[in-house]
């Protein structure tokens, strides 16, 4: 595993265990550090699922449809997005 992965593994860990302030920031790090469309792709899905939990949804949706931009098969984006399309 890389730093970057790894990185992605605390994030996803973080989220579970209720602490999004940390896990917002390692995904949006994510963002700013790789080059790795799968990597950056996976971190704006989570970052979409933490919008959603805080009723941001305008956020939720952007960052989804963008980590599905990255990779149209990213499950956690298209829960996202139906998510979000169903509390709208």
């Amino acid at each position: 595993m890389t730093y970057l992965n790894d990185a992605l593994a605390h994030g996803v860990a973080s989220q579970r265990a209720g602490k999004l302030t940390e896990a917002r920031s390692i995904f949006e790090s994510l963002l700013s550090h790789s080059l790795d469309t799968r990597i950056s792709g996976a971190a704006l899905a989570h970052l979409a699922n933490i919008h959603t939990i805080e009723r941001r949804l305008p956020e939720a949706h952007m960052a989804a449809k963008k980590a599905l931009e990255l990779n149209n098969n990213n499950g956690t984006a298209l829960l996202a997005v139906a998510r979000c399309e169903r509390s709208a």
